[in-house]
């Protein structure tokens, strides 16, 4: 008998990106407006190179899983990371580019509520595909995230960690369904990014203090 253990790079990779997600989320403007634009595109520009780290999770999780469900889970995660950069690229770079570039009169309200004059055409026109791509790549997220809950449960639930299991994969498919429609603004978004962070972290231990043959 033998004991997986993790190592820090590993422990980095399960639980650094979504933390780092929900610090940027607690300054995330809740409007595109004048006085957010620079910093909204901004922000965004640092978002594309964060944003696919989520997907570091759940391969590493699924590391021990049977080759033809990581090759599925790899497939989801590899259309998540493109489809939610493109949101973040349109909806983020994009439409606070725009809106800065034509000086209108513009506020865009996560809500989806608009008060415009000006670019009004364009503005929604980039954040209405953004959003088309975004829901793809959150909803294979979701079906990731509910075959990394089922393996486990499936795998460890006999075992001296079937609470781990149990807590991490029931707060990790709640996490990815918040995630359908949170981003990580404040405060559910944020939330939602811890919510995976502790799920990524119990289920890493299961694996950790479980014993295989």
């Amino acid at each position: 008998m033998a004991t997986q253990r993790k190592s820090a790079t590993t422990w980095a990779g399960l639980i650094g990106p979504s933390v780092l997600l929900a610090l940027i989320g607690v300054t995330h403007p809740m409007d595109l407006n004048g006085h957010t634009a620079l910093y909204w595109r901004n922000m965004h520009v640092v978002l594309l190179f964060v944003f696919p780290l989520l997907a570091v999770g759940p391969y590493i999780l699924l590391k021990p899983a049977g080759r033809w469900l990581r090759w599925m889970a790899n497939i989801l995660l590899y259309g998540f990371v493109f489809l939610y950069t493109a949101l973040d690229l349109l909806n983020g770079v994009g439409a606070a580019h725009v809106y800065r570039e034509t000086s209108s009169m513009t506020m865009v309200t996560h809500h989806g509520v608009y008060s415009v004059m000006g670019s009004k055409d364009s503005i929604v026109a980039i954040l209405g595909i953004g959003n088309k791509l975004g829901n793809i790549g959150v909803w294979l997220y979701l079906v990731v995230c509910m075959l990394v809950a089922g393996w486990y449960v499936r795998r460890y639930f006999a075992s001296q960690s079937r609470w781990a299991v149990l807590a991490g994969g029931g707060l990790l498919v709640a996490a990815s369904i918040s995630f359908l429609d949170s981003h990580i603004y404040w405060p559910r978004g944020v939330c939602t990014m811890i919510a995976f962070a502790i799920a990524f972290a119990l289920l890493g231990r299961a694996t950790s203090v479980t014993k295989v043959n």
